[in-house]
């Protein structure tokens, strides 16, 4: 369903695509947190860091873990996936990425 009129819909995009890459990299970063935080916050008290990794896989992705998925060493939802992310990113990581945004941000 979109109930968005065009003109509505071609201003919101034409101010999206004024801002920066740093900006617009920034806010998706910052988009992931709150969503990250969201459906963390709905999770029942008390269960494992491997529960929650597990839920917050499936809420994201949906489906059950596959048994290579549940074998990853990398922790999920941490800021802290780091394997393969440096063939993707040409050895820059998510974190100096923001670094970077934040720095160019500041000046």
């Amino acid at each position: 369903m979109n109930d968005t009129s065009p003109e509505i819909a071609a201003m919101v995009h034409a101010r999206l695509m004024a801002k920066s890459g740093e900006e617009r990299f920034l806010m998706g970063i910052r988009m992931h947190e709150a969503a990250r935080r969201m459906v963390m916050a709905s999770f029942p008290p008390g269960i494992t860091d491997e529960q929650r990794k597990e839920l917050l896989f499936e809420r994201f992705y949906g489906g059950e873990l596959s048994s290579v998925s549940r074998d990853m060493p990398t922790p999920i939802g941490n800021g802290d996936c780091v394997k393969g992310r440096d063939a993707l990113f040409a050895n820059e990581t998510v974190d100096s990425l923001f670094e970077q945004a934040l720095f160019r941000q500041s000046k």
